[in-house]
């Protein structure tokens, strides 16, 4: 079943709220339904990226519509219920779930969970070779960090925090997010992030640059560049180009990877 639209949320009114508000701290929509009947058809018809189903409802198991939802195809499942027991987990994965999580819901790992689970479902776009962004330069290739032409050494976790932020620019990042992405276990404790950026930070101080990564209070983190005087000079360029369309009805620049390969390239020239 392809996978499109918002996140189908089939719980009672409370755990609802809770979820609907975890998804929402990820930037994920959700639809919800309270009820299990109905919800088969809601997911055959809306195609949603991911289910997430309260265990037990009053009118059917959750684990029952899980099975439907099996039978129309691959749309990946969390079930959550009360039962902590290992039997509970066993039962949910054996219909098909894609993990159990027991109440009280952590509301952190959830949404980390969600989003993992998407990740691993949806085609990954593919990453350049290498980032540039007029101060900082990645080679994912060779593992190499330059700023500003200058060469900085950093542990292969540090490089793999840096090319979290590197992929990402622009985005609030939560601190799960960066432990599922940097170290593949969102469970770990969020201080970790905190330590590594301040890691990174030293380094980049070392030769004169300010390391661009912002702390959102209450969200997580965010690396947004300041433009340099040559990149405010190209966008000034491309400028007129942003609502060109080719014969095929596309834009000039169909990605901002591509206006940024342009500008590099420019700029190299």
């Amino acid at each position: 079943m392809p996978s499109t639209g918002p996140v189908l949320v089939v719980c009672t009114q409370s755990l609802a709220a809770v979820v609907v508000d975890a998804l929402e701290r990820v930037r994920l929509d959700a639809s919800v339904h309270a009820h299990a009947a109905g919800a088969l058809q809601a997911a055959f018809s809306a195609q949603p990226p991911l289910v997430v189903l309260e265990d037990g409802l009053a009118d059917s198991g959750g684990t029952d519509l899980l099975i439907g939802l099996r039978m129309l195809g691959d749309v990946p499942a969390i079930v959550i219920g009360e039962d902590q027991t290992e039997r509970a987990a066993v039962a949910a994965l054996e219909r098909g779930a894609d993990r159990y999580m027991s109440l009280p819901l952590r509301v952190g790992e959830f949404g980390a969970t969600a989003n993992a689970i998407l990740r691993r479902t949806q085609p990954a776009p593919v990453t350049p070779p290498t980032y540039a962004d007029g101060t900082l330069e990645v080679d994912f290739e060779r593992f190499d960090v330059r700023v500003r032409g200058v060469d900085v050494q950093v542990t292969p976790v540090e490089f793999r925090v840096l090319a979290v932020f590197v992929k990402n620019v622009g985005q609030t990042l939560t601190p799960e997010e960066i432990l599922e992405a940097a170290w593949g276990h969102s469970d770990l404790p969020r201080g970790r992030v905190k330590l590594y950026i301040g890691y990174l930070r030293r380094k980049f101080r070392r030769v004169g640059v300010d390391l661009e990564i912002e702390t959102v209070r209450g969200f997580g983190y965010r690396y947004s560049p300041e433009p340099t005087a040559m990149n405010r000079e190209l966008e000034a360029l491309f400028a007129p180009l942003e609502n060109l369309r080719g014969p095929s009805g596309q834009p000039f620049f169909p990605t901002d990877a591509a206006r940024r390969e342009l500008a590099q390239a420019l700029s190299a020239g």
